[in-house]
Formats: structure tokens, sequence, C-alpha cells
């Protein structure tokens, strides 16, 4: 029941929020990379000095330099790299620019304003509030109703009044002639013929003024008749391209959104796997790295390779050493048993001798010509023979091979014992991806919806504006009159706050509560305000701020690493994972001990020993000795065996006993050798372990910082990819993607068109109605007493049936109720007066009543009385006139 009597008040207001304020309430309504690491982080990948109690040598200035700068080339290559995210549709074009709203020409807003000061100031949400929510009796609501409205009906009950008083007058005037001419007689006497001609002149002159007015009311009811038709033939037209505009909108924003969000994720995601799986590259190798420049771990092993080497050579000249000492030994050994025959061989001749040269026979002394060569100590040395095992048995290269490989493989070493760490990460992050492709697909679920009821909305509203142009149903909204103004446009253009609306259509608002209105509220999105919702469009602010989207697709929960406790806990486990580094490995150690002890032997004492001659005797003196005695012999026998012998004796110096002095001098010269290259080797082999050593401490006590500190590392790598999603996600969709802009025109376009195009014209109207009803009660009394004047003239001018032309008497008898036009004459001002729609005047009655005295009259002033008559026909005539507008 009070729907109904509210009915022609506000059943427009709220068809006018279905139409355009309904996608306002959609029910499911920086920050880029600038580095991989912190400035503290970025620091990292500095060259730290190497402190610890056992000092490493110093490497090169140059070195340093290099490392250094392939350091900063690292991290310069890290900090440059970018994600490379696709560039976003821009979606279908709107079409609400189309209807060229910006070209009408708005000549009735002037009228609204004056109409304004007549109808309520305020809204009467109350009142529909409790219309709504029944909580009022009829009773009481109608009162409220009939309070509110008290100014409007008492301006309508004044100018009924004013209406009624025009018809009831001229009424009066001609049903009640005779008494009206009695008293006018009554009044009037010959003296005041002057003043009357004056007066006739004056009221023709007033009427021409009077109906020179009136034309700009009708012409202003014909423009405004003309504007509200036309608006409302072209609302089906606008209605279909504001709902189009509405869905390309919601398309679009869908789109945008959706699009790069996914494709985002899945690009940083993406890239994030590729390091995660090229874990050697990206964790691996940095952390090699770092403790070589933290340790000086490479030059370390380079060191070893070089130790390598020298202890090889070393181990070479050993052997072939103890080898030259056997073969020695074996020359000399045979040697001493050729001297051995020969002194046997020595001891027969003598004992052959005759008895005269027996006395000279013994003269030759062979005793003490034994060889002395002492190998016996150098060959039993144990480090000489460490140094030969050092070759032979190779644990020493083999122990150096397992270090270096150590060293090179503890990129995979550090990847194999966090795969389990990554693959953890790698399925947390699948399923992230996995939560944001789901509330992608519960937005797009939300725009199918949004699009169906706007669809739904539009073939309602559409039938409804195609049978209002049909049966010229909008001429209804007359019954609204200047309530338009204040019920619908005043909401409507009340910016920046919007109250009216958001009483209807905020939390808590009548429609809000009421379902069945136009669309079903969300609860999860009833942080959404109209009114921000028009102020956020009107700057141009995007759909996800100003629907409140986060409320349903939260970026910050979706997309911020930081808010993702399992994955922070992951990085941090994966960080603080230890990870220990054996480079001096126990048989290493042992090894390159061996070896030192080993290379601080010291042959000197061999060598000196070694240079003393084989002999104490000169073989070569003993040969010529016996040639000597042999040639004072008388015995030629014995003295061809002397020869012989000598012979026998220099043959062996010059083979055996050089062979057994090139093998000494061999020895000598590889003693030799080895007393220069021993003591650099074993410098070298007590720097390299003491090296070894020292990094090994570091590793095993400061080692697992480092690694923290590599992965640490990584993690911030991976961080910042996250990061950059993050951050490039929410610029765009919170501030460049979706703009909203649309919506507020397509606001603004359906209130211009209601209020600009509509409901002034017919406020418009309704002024002109009231101004032409003062012109009618003005133009009127002039009218009908010009009237009696030209009936009184043409009485007291003698003029009679008899005298006039049969023409005139025939229309006269014709058309006894009316005034007939007379014939033809010149042009005056009303003859150029357009024809209006302006009601038929009352009709004046000629009656031929008893004789009554009669006043003479000049003829000067009956010619007035006649032109006076013909002014007023041409009026009386057109005033009868009809056109297609006759309905006003």
């Amino acid at each position: 029941m009070k729907l109904l009597i509210l009915c022609p008040v506000y059943a427009l207001f709220l068809y006018t929020v279905c139409v355009f304020g309904d996608v306002f309430n959609d029910r499911n309504n920086d920050l880029c990379w600038e580095g991989l690491g912190k400035s503290d982080e970025a620091n990292m990948c500095q060259i730290k000095p190497f402190r610890t109690d056992s000092a490493i040598s110093i490497r090169s200035e140059q070195q340093k330099v290099k490392e250094l700068r392939n350091d900063n080339l690292t991290r310069h290559t890290i900090q440059n790299f970018r994600l490379q995210f696709l560039d976003i549709p821009t979606g279908d074009d709107l079409k609400i620019h189309e209807l060229q709203l910006e070209n009408e020409l708005l000549l009735f807003e002037a009228f609204s304003g004056l109409m304004g000061y007549l109808l309520p100031g305020e809204f009467p949400i109350g009142a529909i509030r409790n219309a709504f929510r029944d909580t009022d009796s009829s009773h009481l609501w109608i009162f409220q109703v009939i309070k509110l409205e008290i100014l409007v009906v008492l301006w309508i009950i004044f100018w009924a009044i004013l209406s009624l008083c025009l018809p009831v007058g001229v009424m009066v005037f001609f049903c009640f002639p005779t008494n009206m001419r009695r008293l006018n007689e009554e009044l009037s006497n010959d003296s005041l013929d002057g003043t009357r001609r004056t007066t006739e002149q004056t009221l023709g002159r007033l009427l021409h003024v009077l109906l020179i007015l009136m034309l700009f009311p009708v012409i202003l009811i014909l423009a405004g008749n003309e504007e509200i038709s036309k608006s409302i033939s072209k609302a089906p037209l606008s209605v279909t391209t504001i709902y189009d505009d509405i869905t390309t909108f919601i398309r679009n924003s869908n789109m945008q959104i959706s699009f790069i969000t996914t494709s985002s994720t899945d690009i940083a995601l993406e890239a994030i796997r590729k390091e995660l799986e090229d874990g050697e590259t990206f964790l691996g190798q940095p952390y090699q790295q770092q403790l070589t420049s933290e340790t000086g771990l490479d030059m370390a092993l380079a060191s070893l390779g070089n130790l390598k080497n020298e202890t090889s050579k070393v181990s070479s000249i050993v052997s072939d050493l103890l080898g030259e000492c056997e073969t020695a030994k074996k020359a000399g050994k045979a040697l001493q048993d050729e001297i051995q025959e020969m002194t046997r061989q020595l001891v027969a001749i003598q004992q052959q001798c005759t008895a005269n040269d027996r006395p000279l026979c013994f003269t030759i002394q062979f005793s003490g010509f034994d060889i002395t060569l002492p190998l016996n100590n150098l060959t039993t040395d144990s480090k000489i023979h460490e140094l030969d095992r050092i070759k032979k048995n190779d644990t020493l290269n083999k122990s150096i091979d397992a270090a270096r490989k150590r060293y090179s493989n503890i990129p995979g070493q550090l990847v194999h014992e966090s795969t389990a760490y990554i693959a953890d990460i790698k399925s947390l992050l699948s399923r992230k991806r996995t939560d944001v492709y789901k509330s992608t697909h519960e937005l797009d679920v939300l725009a199918r919806t949004l699009t169906e009821e706007v669809n739904v909305s539009q073939k309602a509203i559409f039938t409804i504006l195609e049978n209002a142009v049909k049966w010229d149903l909008w001429r209804w909204l007359v019954i609204l009159g200047g309530h338009g103004r204040s019920f619908i446009c005043h909401p409507l253009y009340d910016h920046p706050n919007y109250g009216i609306l958001g009483e209807f259509l905020d939390r808590g608002g009548i429609l809000y509560e009421e379902p069945e209105f136009f669309f079903d509220f969300s609860s999860e999105n009833d942080s959404v305000k109209i009114a921000n919702v028009l102020n956020g469009c009107q700057r141009d602010q995007t759909a996800y701020q100003t629907f409140h989207i986060q409320n349903k697709f939260p970026l910050n929960k979706k997309l911020n690493y930081k808010t993702w406790d399992d994955l922070n806990t992951l990085m941090n486990n994966f960080t603080k994972a230890k990870f220990e580094v054996e480079i001096l490995s126990t048989s290493l150690q042992i090894n390159l001990q061996k070896l030192s002890l080993a290379s601080a032997a010291n042959l000197t004492d061999y060598r000196l020993q070694i240079s003393s001659s084989i002999s104490r005797w000169d073989l070569a003196s003993f040969s010529d000795q016996l040639n000597s005695v042999g040639r004072q012999l008388e015995d030629t026998v014995i003295i061809r065996k002397m020869d012989n012998l000598a012979f026998s004796m220099r043959k062996l110096v010059q083979t055996e006993m050089q062979r057994l002095n090139d093998l000494r001098g061999r020895i000598l010269y590889k003693i030799t050798s080895l007393e220069v290259l021993l003591p650099t080797l074993n410098a070298q082999v007590n720097q390299s372990l003491s090296q070894l050593e020292t990094i090994q401490i570091f590793l095993d006590n400061q080692g697992s910082e480092i690694s923290q500190k590599v992965k640490r590392q990584f993690t911030d790598r991976i961080e910042n990819h996250l990061e950059e999603l993050y951050s490039y996600t929410t610029k765009k969709v919170t501030k460049e993607i979706g703009k909203c802009r649309p919506i507020w025109e397509i606001f603004h376009a359906g209130r211009f068109h209601v209020c600009k195009l509509i409901f002034d014209p017919l406020n418009a109207i309704a002024f002109a109605s009231f101004f032409l009803i003062l012109v009618f009660i003005a133009t009127t009394p002039i009218v009908v007493k010009l009237i009696d004047i030209y009936q009184e003239g043409s009485r007291e001018g003698g003029f009679s049936y008899s005298h006039r032309s049969l023409e005139e008497r025939e229309m006269i008898n014709t058309l006894p109720t009316t005034w007939i036009s007379p014939p033809p004459r010149p042009p005056t001002v009303a003859s150029h007066v357009q024809p209006t729609r302006n009601p038929q005047p009352p009709t004046i009655t000629y009656t031929r009543s008893s004789p009554r005295p009669r006043r003479s009259k000049t003829p000067q002033r009956r010619e007035t009385l006649r032109e006076t008559l013909r002014l007023i026909e041409p009026i009386h005539w057109k005033s009868g006139s009809t056109t297609p507008r006759s309905w006003i």
C-alpha cells in the first residue's frame, strides 16, 4: 500500500538507480626490485681478509684486483637482472562517447533551480526506510508524506484556485451581462469620455504586450516537449550503450587482472624453477667462489699441484739415484773381484820367479788395492726410501687429486645436500601458483555472474523503455513534476558525499537488506561505499582499489611472499642447514707430513763420503811398476807374464774403473741436485700443509657461516623474483590497469540523460504552465473589458441590424454565440503573432435585450470601438485552433 502511494514520487528514482547505479555494488569486489641484495647483503661478495692463528701466504695484489673485478662483475650482472613480463592487452573499446552528450544544449537547467524552491529540501529517506521495513502504520506514514509535501500541496491549491478564477470570472461576466452593465452605467458619467478613450488605447497596447509574453511559455512548452520526446526516443539506444559498456568494463577489467596475475606468476615462478634446478650455477659456484675469496683455497690447491710436480721430480731423482747406487755397488764388487784375481796372478808370478829375480819380484806389493765406495749409508736412509716410495705408491698424488676433486665437487655436493629443501620450495611455489589460478577462476566466475545480472537487467529495462516509447507512457512523468530534481537528480549530483545513494546501496541501506531488489549484495565486499566508488572512478582509480576487489582476490596474501609463513620457514631451514667441506683429509695430511719429513734429509755427508777416492792406490801406477819390474827380470817367461798382468791392469783401469767413476759422478750429481731441490720442496710442503691446516680450521669454524651467507644470497635472489612479481603485479593492478573512469562516464551519462534531458524540460514545462496561467489571468480581464467596450460602442453609435450589410447580418445570425471576423483588413501587430496552443477563450453571447437609454457618442468614438473589435477578433479564431501538442 505504501509503495503504491510512493509510486509517483519514488518509482522513477529506484528505476534510475537500477539502470545507472547497480554496477557500483559489485558483490565481490611499489615497488620494483632494485637489486638482488640489500646493502648489507651486497657487501657479502666483497673480498674480506682471511685472518686465523696460522697466517696464509699473502697473494699478489694483481690476483686480488682480478678477483675483486670478477666479484663486482658477478654482482653487477645479478643486480641488472630483471624479469621480462608480457605486455598487457587493452581489451575492447567503450562506446559511451558515441552518445555525444557533451554536444547537448542545456536550455532548461535554470528552470529546475526555480522549481526547486517549492520542493522538499531533504530527501525523505526516513519515510522510505519505514515504508520498506513496514515499521510505521499506514496512517502515520501518510501523515509524514503530507507533512513533507505541505508546501507543494499549498502551491498546487493556490494555482488551482487561480486557474478556476479565470473561467468563473468569465462565466459571471457573460452569465450576468445586464447587471454588470447596469453597475458600469451607475459608475460612469458623460464626463469620462476622454478618460475612456485613453483607457481603451492603454488596454489595447497592454493586450499586445501580453499576447507577445504569451508566446514565451508556449514556445518553452513546445521546446521542452520536443526535448523530452527526443530524449525518450533515444533512451533505448542510450541504455543499450550503457549496459554494453558496463559489460565491456567488467570483461576488460577481469581479463587484465587475470592476465597480469597469471602470466607474471608463471614468468616469475618459471625463472625461480630454473634457478632451483640449476643450483650448481646459482648456489654451488657462488659458494665455491666465496670460499675461494675468503680462504684462498684455490691458490692452496694450485700450490698442491706444484708440490705434486716437484715431489714427482724429486722422487724420480731419488729412484734413479738408488738405481745407480745399486749399479755402482755391483760395478765396485766386480772391480774388486778383478783386482783380487790379479792379486792371485801376481802372487803366482812371484812364486815362479827365479832365485835371481825373486828379490826383485817381491818388491811389488799389491796389498791395499780394495775398492771403497760408501753407498750403503745412502741407500739405507729411510728418508731416501720414503721419497722413493712416494713415486711407487702414488698415495700423495691420489690424496692431492682427491682434495682437488672435492674442491671442484663443492657446488654439486652443496646442491645434493640441499635437494630436499629445494624440492620443498618448488612444491610450495607450485601450490602458490595453483592458489593464484584458483583466485583468478573465482574472478572469472564473478565476472560471468555480474555479466549475466547486467544482461538480465538490460533486458528488463529495455522492455520497459520500449513500451514507454511505444505507448507514450513517458508522458506520465509529468506526475513527478519538480520532484524529479529533488528525489532523483539531487542524490545523483550530490558530489562528493552521495549520501542518499549510500542510504540505499551501502551496507545497512534500504536496498542492501532487500535481496529481491536488483541484485544480492555480498557480505564479503560490504566495505564498498557508493560515494567512494563514484569519487574513485571520477579520479580514474583502478577497479581493484575502487571496488575493494582485494576482499575477493587479496594480492598481498596471494603474491606477497612476506606473508607466506611456510615459505619463510623453508627458507630459514634451508639457510641454517649445516654444510661441511673437508679439503685436508687425513690421508692427505699424513702424506704431506711424511713428505715434509722425507724432504728434510741431509745428503751432504753422503756426498762427501762418496766423493772420496775409490781406492788408496793408483792402479795405473801399479801397472807401470809391473812393466818396470818386468824389464829388470831375466826370465823372459816371467817378463811376459808381468807385461800381460800390467796390460790387464791398465785395461781394468780404463774400463771398469772408469765405469765406476762415471757412476760415482752421476750419483754425486743427483745427490747435489737433491741437496738443491729438497729444501725448496720441504719449504713448499710445509707451507702447503700449513695453509691447508689453517683453511680446514677456518672451514670447520666458519664454513657454516659462509654457506649460510651464500644460501641467503640464493634465497634473496628467489625472494627478489617474488618481490619483483608482487611489486610489478601490485603496481599494474592497483595503479595502471582496470581504470574505472568509464564507470564514472557511464554514471554521468545516465544522470545527465535523466536530469538534464528529461527532468529539466519537465520543470521548464511546469514553469511555463504557471507563467501561462498568469498571462491568461492578466489577459482575460483586458479582453473582456475591450469586448464590453466594443459592444457598448456598437449600440451607442446607432448601429443596428437593418443598417448593416447583408453579409454581416447573415454571419451574426449564423453564429449568434461568437464574434464574427470582419472582412480582411490591413495587417496589425496581432496578425504577426505566431499561432499558439492556447485554451479557447470563453464565448461571448450576444442577446437582444429591451431598449435602454443610449448615450450619444461621436463618430470618432464609434470608429475607435470598431478598431478595437478588429484587434480582438483574430485572437478569437486563432485561439480555437488545435495542434498535435494540444495535450498540454
